[in-house]
Order: C-alpha cells, then structure tokens, then sequence
C-alpha cells in the first residue's frame, strides 16, 4: 500500500502557521485603504501590499503581521494566527496592484471569517494519492509513447525531380 511521505496523522488537527496556532476569524475585519498605504505597498509581497499596510495601520498594537493573499488572509498576533477569507473585491484590487500598475482603489475593504465549507474542507485540499505515479496499475502513470517506426516499419521517402 502506497503511504505519503508527510502524512498527516489527522486532518482536522489544529493547524500552524509559523509556529503559532491557526484559528479562523469569528467576525468580519473591516479596513480602510489610503492612498498612502497604495503608494508605499509593494507589488507581489503578501506582508506589505496596500491591504497589508491598511490592516497594520487600522489594528496597531495587536497584529505583528499580515499575509494578504488571493483567497486567505492570515493575521499574526503575539501567540496565534487568525485565519480570514478574503473578499472578492479586494482579491480583484489585490490582481489588479500585482500586475505591476500598482492601481489600488481607495476605500473601505473587508476580510470575511471563512465559510463551514472552507472549515470542514481544511487539511483534505491535498490528500495524497491511493497510488504513486510511478506504480504501473495508476491511473496516474505516464504512458510511454509508442514507437510504429520499430513495429511496422516506414518506408523511405526520396524526392526525385526533375531538373
């Protein structure tokens, strides 16, 4: 039977995140987006993109660290992380600064607390495989090319013309 190397003994243990325990967020964290913060953010940096700074700025004693990405945003506090869902208007600005126009709509955003679903699905997002993709009975293993040239045979081809 084929076993992962980074089996996780259960999926629905707490998880961690540098270190400290995650949890998910019970409330919605609203944040105000200044232009200060889109001209000091910086392009394809989750800790210190405008939203990141906003969310800094807004909480300052309380939150050591931001890490704003595309579907979750993570908020580091002194012994634990706190898990957000991040809201599709600003996942679209968040696009929008790291394509390189680092074009951030002022105004007011929010990170939602995620969803049951995006709660009982954790840790199952990348189950491993029943088989490795090497073993010949996977429905996962790269079929070899085959070769007719050694099975039937191909004629040459000369081009004669006339000149």
């Amino acid at each position: 039977m084929y076993k992962a190397k980074h089996h996780r003994k259960d999926a629905g243990s707490p998880r961690s995140f540098m270190g400290r325990k995650v949890e998910d967020g019970s409330e919605t964290l609203s944040f105000v987006v200044t232009e200060t913060d889109r001209k000091r953010g910086k392009i394809n940096d989750p800790c210190k993109c405008a939203a990141a700074l906003a969310i800094r700025r807004t909480y300052p004693g309380k939150v050591k660290e931001v890490y704003v990405c595309r579907s979750c945003t993570f908020v580091v506090l002194e012994n634990k992380v706190i898990r957000y869902s991040t809201s599709h208007g600003l996942r679209d600005q968040l696009l929008r600064f790291d394509a390189g126009a680092k074009k951030f709509d002022v105004g007011t955003y929010r990170v939602n607390p995620p969803s049951a679903s995006q709660i009982a699905n954790r840790g199952k997002q990348h189950s491993p495989p029943d088989r490795a993709h090497g073993a010949a009975d996977s429905p996962h293993a790269r079929k070899k090319p085959l070769s007719l040239r050694h099975h039937v045979g191909r004629p040459e081809f000369h081009f004669q013309g006339s000149e």
